[in-house]
């Protein structure tokens, strides 16, 4: 998604994609479609698509399919894999979504 391209400068943005590119080792299919829900999550919000409410909500359902799909996966697979998506939860997905409120072509932010 070119519109991503916001992001590319961005240092959360690097690490969001080191810790989705470790996901997707430790499940390929999993950790590629959260990486996919999440970036199209960010440009939707960037695009004015969304609200962050919104934005919170898809990320919420994405972290739900990663992690149901891990059940009866090896264990220290699952640990691993839940390790990375609380290392990119919180403070860093939320400047992500920070810097797609200020990318937004119109200017205005979500409520």
């Amino acid at each position: 998604m070119r519109m991503l391209q916001v992001f590319d400068g961005l240092p959360e943005f690097r690490h969001f994609q080191r810790l989705t590119g470790q996901m997707a080792h430790c499940d390929p299919v999993g950790g590629a479609a959260y990486r996919l829900a999440v970036e199209r999550c960010l440009a939707d919000l960037a695009l004015g698509n969304i609200e962050r409410g919104e934005a919170a909500a898809l990320l919420d359902a994405a972290r739900g399919r990663l992690s149901s799909g891990t059940v009866g996966r090896d264990i220290a697979l699952r640990m691993r894999l839940e390790g990375l998506l609380d290392s990119l939860e919180g403070v860093l997905l939320g400047r992500l979504l920070d810097a797609a409120l200020s990318a937004r072509p119109d200017g205005r932010e979500a409520a």
